[in-house]
């Protein structure tokens, strides 16, 4: 026969002390597989970050390069530094000539072709691309060198910000900065000691390649 008698509250305390263990040992092995993971979920998610920037970029250089040609003239993609919520970000917008002219950009004849968009953690580095393979660093010339600027005024801020340009010819060709160098080299890192990547671009057609760790 069966007994039916009602659980002692020994036995109930047994059984909750037991299900506490349980539950604490669970938690306990969560915690420790998070701080394993978080490290590797983190730089997964900078890197993501920074693939995406990179090839925002690059999407913007491609645009400024097609703009140049369908409409015949002058188009200057700037890319300008700036802190934004405590982050190290980048600006990039483009202006084109009005009368077709190159000198327009330092008259200021020019018209916005490309709204400011802002790239949180990312940042201009010249020097950090010259590990990537790859590069061809000796035949390049630096953003940073470069001979185009302009200045734009952007929401929110009292003065006007400086932009270093790439020049986009009608003919689709990269204006250069210094000589008859092959390729204009644009190198970007997520911070210091994190993620490079290089964005070359070849003089004569304006072709733009990533180089990536």
């Amino acid at each position: 026969m069966v007994s039916s008698r009602p659980p002692t509250s020994a036995r109930l305390h047994r059984q909750r002390a037991v299900t506490i263990m349980e539950l604490l040992l669970v938690i306990a092995i969560i915690s420790t597989l998070a701080g394993v993971a978080m490290p590797a979920v983190s730089g997964l998610m900078r890197g993501q970050n920074m693939t995406r920037n990179v090839f925002s970029i690059r999407g913007a250089l491609e645009e400024a390069r097609v703009t140049a040609m369908s409409q015949n003239t002058f188009v200057w993609l700037g890319l300008c530094e700036k802190t934004v919520d405590g982050v190290p970000s980048l600006v990039i917008t483009a202006l084109s000539s009005r009368s077709g002219q190159s000198t327009d950009l330092q008259a200021g004849n020019t018209r916005v072709v490309i709204k400011p968009t802002t790239l949180r953690n990312i940042t201009i580095d010249a020097d950090g691309v010259a590990g990537l393979p790859g590069v061809d660093r000796q035949n390049s010339t630096a953003l940073n060198q470069s001979q185009y600027a302009f200045e734009v005024k952007l929401p929110g801020q009292s003065g006007a910000s400086t932009f270093k340009a790439v020049e986009f010819k009608p003919n689709g060709e990269v204006g250069l900065c210094t000589g008859a160098l092959r390729y204009v080299l644009i190198g970007l890192s997520s911070g210091p000691n994190q993620e490079v990547a290089g964005i070359q671009l070849a003089r004569l057609n304006g072709h733009a390649e990533v180089f990536r760790q």
